[in-house]
């Protein structure tokens, strides 16, 4: 799954990927995340913005259980 990063206005990063094999897209800029030495700092990146995606299909899932990946693809 293409997965594009926005920020925090929901347009395009500057670094994002473009064009038909995107299918989803999520905050990727700027992104509070955690680091080595239990400290916290922003971070940017498309692998930033893929968690969100992850954690959606997992919720999409839970709440539909015999849905086909198909068919959480596209409720996504």
């Amino acid at each position: 799954m293409g997965v594009a990063a926005t920020d925090s206005k929901d347009n395009r990063a500057s670094f994002s990927a473009t064009g038909n094999t995107i299918e989803v897209a999520a905050l990727g800029v700027s992104v509070l995340s955690t680091v080595l030495g239990n400290k916290y700092s922003r971070m940017s990146g498309t692998s930033m913005a893929a968690p969100y995606i992850a954690g959606n299909l997992a919720l999409l899932k839970q709440s539909f259980p015999n849905g086909s990946h198909v068919e959480l693809r596209w409720k996504l």
